[in-house]
C-alpha cells in the first residue's frame, strides 16, 4: 500500500497509476458470476464504444471519488450506481475526452480544472454492448457539482479508503439483465450508504488494487 487507507493522497494516486495495470486479475474479485468468461474479439469489435471518469480529490482532509446515481427515466442502467461517462461521439478526441465531456454534462465538472493520469483497463458490459474503458483523473479541490437533473438522481461521494477496507466489501442478491432478472449473488462496495457492483465495482477494484500496490 502507498499510505495508509485514511491518509492518501492525490501524489499516492499519482506514483498508483504509473503501476502496470493488473487487469483481470483486479476485476474479477468483483465480477458478478454470469460475466466471468472469455468475451470473443468478435463480440468485442461490435461494442459500443463509451468511457467514464474516475475522479479522485481532496476534501476535508479526506481522499474522495464521485460516483451516480443514474436517473430512473434513462433508458440503460436507470436506477443504478455509476461512474460519470456514457458513449464516444464522433468529434470526441479520445476516451479522455469522452470521459471529461460526459462528466461536464452530467454532473458539471470542468475539464481544465481536472488533470488526466491515465487509463485503467477496459471493461465489456453485455447488457448495454458497452465496452468500457475508464479514465482516471485528479482535481487539486473538491468540485463544485452541478448534476443534470434528466441524468443524475443523487451524487454519491465516496472516501477512496472505503475501497480498501475488507469489512465495507460483501456480497448481495441483485437482479441481473442478461438472465431475465433472475436474481444472483455478486460481490459488492458498500459506499456512503450504497452497494455498487458490476462494471462499476469492478472498475473500482482495480483502482483500489492499484492503490494498495498491486495486492
Amino acid at each position: 500500500m502507498i499510505s495508509t487507507p485514511s491518509k492518501l493522497t492525490l501524489g499516492d494516486v499519482r506514483r498508483a497509476m504509473r503501476a502496470a495495470l493488473p487487469g483481470w486479475q483486479a476485476q474479477r474479485l468483483m465480477c458478478p458470476p454470469q460475466r466471468d468468461v472469455v468475451i470473443s474479439q468478435e463480440i468485442l469489435d461490435r461494442a459500443r464504444p463509451s468511457s467514464v471518469l474516475v475522479l479522485l480529490y481532496p476534501k476535508n482532509d479526506t481522499l474522495y471519488l464521485v460516483l451516480t446515481l443514474r436517473a430512473a427515466t434513462l433508458n440503460l442502467h436507470k436506477g443504478q450506481i455509476s461512474l460519470p461517462g456514457g458513449g464516444c461521439d464522433p468529434d470526441d478526441i479520445d476516451f479522455a475526452d469522452t470521459a471529461l465531456r460526459e462528466a461536464n454534462e452530467e454532473l458539471g465538472i470542468v475539464r481544465e480544472q481536472v488533470e488526466v493520469l491515465g487509463p485503467l483497463t477496459e471493461i465489456y458490459v453485455p447488457p448495454s454492448n458497452f465496452l468500457i474503458h475508464p479514465v482516471v483523473a485528479i482535481s487539486e479541490a473538491a468540485p463544485q457539482f452541478l448534476p443534470n437533473a434528466h441524468e443524475v438522481a443523487s451524487i454519491i461521494e465516496v472516501p477512496v479508503s472505503d475501497l480498501l477496507d475488507p469489512a465495507l466489501r460483501s456480497t448481495q442478491l441483485r437482479p441481473a439483465t442478461s438472465l431475465g432478472g433472475q436474481m444472483i449473488l455478486v460481490p459488492t462496495f458498500f459506499a456512503n450508504g450504497y452497494y455498487v457492483w458490476g462494471a462499476t465495482a469492478m472498475i473500482l477494484a482495480e483502482l483500489a488494487m492499484l492503490l494498495d500496490g498491486g495486492d
